[in-house]
């Protein structure tokens, strides 16, 4: 496909194989608030099931502003690269299939362009959950970001730096990000085969302050965004941070194994809590009902992941360990190579732990 007609900006959900979602995600961008010849709807659509992404292209065939291309090559990343490259717009704002934009929400974006002007790279805003279910007493508010919960306050502002955001909020300058190569393909998701790499919109956020952008914080570009009911479990959240240990090493590896000493007391600091006998890995995975305590083991999954994909420096670590949840640890992991322990991990990671 050529490049489409130009548009100050487009509007872009990357899609797999989620089509009841997919029809109300399009229906609340059909919905904004400004002129049509504004804005055109991209869908890259990288389903496995050809024959049913076709039929439910042609539910919007003749449609003016919207766009429905069904790419075979799998991944997120490679998805909303080629709907930048066909937007012909200034502006590309991402959003999820099952997310909701507010009315208002491309008019929300231009604005904190407008307000920002050439220095503004990156435009992020409030995503807000709807929860299949109450949330469980043992989730923290801490944990919130891992379900794609993003809050920054209510004043639009530069952000800040380390502050998070979203994919399904998530709108860039096109002319840098083509000049900056896209979003990287060796992050991000790539179909349904349970890998969770993520860091994709980080790693494009630093690229883009080094070239010299700003991200700004517009709180008033607001998306609702479905948690799924299979997310809202310790299993799965265990999962998503073991694989944000993996994203952040790939995306940047000697930051991620600094300070292992660190990293073992986190993981001490968490078996602590356990009794003598229960001092083992398997208190790393077991059920924990203290939203506290759930979130200290959260953090040391994160960090046995880390000092695994650190290596040997990590069987040294352990080695030589002589404190009470170190030694104990150590007798169960330093004699296993870190690769075969990682090993374990990933098994671990493909079916919920």
């Amino acid at each position: 496909m050529s490049h489409l007609p130009e548009t100050r900006i487009s509007a872009a959900i990357c899609t797999y194989h989620r089509y009841d979602l997919l029809e109300k995600s399009i229906a609340s961008l059909i919905a904004q608030n400004i002129d049509a010849d504004q804005y055109k709807i991209i869908i890259v659509d990288n389903s496995p099931a050809n024959e049913t992404a076709t039929q439910f292209k042609e539910r919007y065939h003749g449609q003016r502003n919207i766009h429905y291309l069904i790419e075979k090559k799998p991944g997120l990343s490679n998805a909303r690269n080629i709907a930048a490259r066909l937007c012909n717009s200034k502006y590309i704002a991402y959003i999820d299939d099952d997310a909701i934009a507010d009315v208002t929400w491309l008019k929300a974006i231009l604005y904190a362009f407008d307000t920002f002007g050439s220095q503004a790279g990156i435009v992020c805003g409030k995503v807000s959950p709807i929860w299949p279910i109450d949330p469980p007493k043992w989730l923290p508010q801490s944990l919130f970001s891992a379900l794609t919960i993003v809050n920054w306050g209510d004043s639009m502002r530069i952000a800040e730096p380390g502050q998070g955001f979203a994919g399904t909020n998530f709108s860039i300058r096109v002319a840098p990000l083509l000049e900056l190569g896209g979003f990287s393909l060796s992050l991000g998701r790539v179909g349904n085969d349970g890998v969770l790499l993520s860091n994709e919109e980080l790693d494009l956020i630093d690229r883009m302050r080094a070239a010299g952008y700003k991200t700004i914080w517009a709180p008033d570009a607001k998306v609702d965004h479905l948690v799924a009911a299979e997310r809202i479990s310790q299993a799965w959240l265990r999962k998503r941070y073991v694989w944000q240990a993996v994203s952040d090493y790939i995306a940047n590896p000697d930051a991620a194994v600094k300070n292992l000493d660190g990293r073992w007391e986190t993981i001490s600091d968490y078996l602590r809590y356990w009794p003598l006998r229960l001092q083992t890995p398997k208190a790393l995975f077991e059920s924990v009902d203290d939203p506290g305590l759930f979130e200290k083991q959260i953090c040391a999954d994160y960090c046995l992941t880390v000092l695994l994909l650190a290596g040997e420096e990590f069987q040294k670590l352990a080695a030589s360990s002589r404190d009470g949840p170190y030694f104990r640890m150590r007798s169960c992991l330093h004699r296993l190579h870190p690769r075969e322990l990682l090993r374990s991990i990933i098994a671990f990671l493909r079916r919920g732990i």
